[in-house]
C-alpha cells in the first residue's frame, strides 16, 4: 500500500539475487501492459515451475487514480488443469491477454 508513504513517495525494492524484485516489477507491467519489463521474459514464463497444476496464475493489481480505485486482473498463457492428455495443446492453453478492469467499488468483496 503505497499510500502509507504519504508525501514521501520514494521507495526502494531491495533484496538478494533471486529474492523476487524483478518479479514484482514484471507483475505490475504485465497487469498494465500485457508484457513483462524489458524483453527478457514472456508472460507465460511468470508461472512458477513448482506451481500446482490446478492453481491458475494471475496478476491482480489494485491502484487508485485521483479519488477512484481500480483493479486489473490478467492471466498469462498457461495450461488448464486436467489437459495433460489432450492431443491439441491449443485447447488447453488459457490466456487472458485482455485485462479485466473493475472499479474498486465493484470488487470490494474480492479483497
Amino acid at each position: 500500500d503505497f499510500s502509507a508513504l504519504g508525501s514521501n513517495p520514494l521507495f526502494l525494492i531491495n533484496g538478494p539475487t533471486g529474492a523476487g524484485k524483478s518479479s514484482i516489477l514484471d507483475a505490475i507491467c504485465f497487469a498494465l501492459f500485457g508484457q513483462t519489463t524489458g524483453a527478457e521474459r514472456e508472460g507465460s514464463q511468470m508461472r512458477c515451475d513448482n506451481a500446482a497444476a490446478d492453481l491458475l496464475t494471475e496478476v491482480i493489481l489494485d491502484f487508485s487514480l485521483g479519488s477512484k480505485g481500480y483493479r486489473i486482473k490478467r492471466m498469462p498463457t498457461q495450461e488448464r488443469p486436467n489437459c495433460k492428455f489432450r492431443q491439441n495443446s491449443d485447447d488447453c492453453a488459457r490466456d487472458s491477454s485482455t485485462p479485466v478492469i473493475q472499479n474498486s467499488d465493484d470488487c470490494a468483496g474480492d479483497r
